[in-house]
């Protein structure tokens, strides 16, 4: 559902996992060389939404599992993004298509005839599966730095014929009750920052 910044690009200091919550940075607007950000965090633990459990403390367990292997490598502290691994350059889109190319073959998945899974595939299916369930295209945007007056998610990355599933509530549901907490926001330095009141879009 997250624009690059919030996924390939995540900085390694945008995002945490600590035993409680899941944690992300987001900008939410950007105005001559400034970010106006702030921190979302996620509880682990959340209540059922329209009686489906959510995976949010599976998908914490699995980016701690990450994050211990990678620190455990030889000059991980150098690594400046959260999906980068000592001795590889900053990941890039194409990086994005690459991995999930190889996990589906390891998983001896197939997109159908004419179809290709790519990155994009990640974010559409996110954000299908967010509107589904009833997600308000405002909390969808704020929380994935899309910009609130642009149509590039509504118009590229929904597919209106998604219905919702027992997968949607389980990685959705604690956005559609409102199971989240957002800090006190901040203007930060950032170089290169448009001069615009929206994050702005890929």
């Amino acid at each position: 559902m997250g624009r690059q910044d919030s996924c390939i690009s995540l900085l390694r200091a945008d995002h945490g996992i600590t035993d409680d919550y899941l944690w992300l940075r987001i900008t939410e607007k950007m105005k001559r060389g400034w970010a106006f950000r702030r921190i979302v965090r996620i509880p682990r633990v959340t209540a059922p939404a329209c009686g489906h459990a959510s995976v949010v403390d599976t998908v914490a367990s699995v980016g701690q599992a990450f994050v211990a292997a990678r620190d455990a490598l030889p000059h991980a502290a150098k690594c400046t993004h959260f999906f980068q691994l000592p001795g590889e350059r900053p990941p890039r889109t194409a990086d994005m298509s690459t991995w999930l190319a190889k996990t589906l073959q390891d998983l001896d998945v197939r997109a159908p005839p004419g179809f290709a899974y790519l990155g994009h595939s990640l974010r559409s299916g996110a954000s299908s599966a967010a509107e589904a369930i009833r997600v308000s295209k405002y909390k969808g945007n704020w929380l994935g730095g899309w910009s609130q007056t642009g149509r590039t998610r509504e118009l590229h990355y929904i597919d209106p014929s998604f219905q919702p599933t027992p997968a949607s509530y389980a990685f959705f549901g604690w956005l559609l009750e409102g199971q989240y907490r957002a800090e006190h926001p901040e203007w930060q330095p950032r170089r290169g920052a448009a001069d615009d009141d929206e994050p702005g879009e890929l």
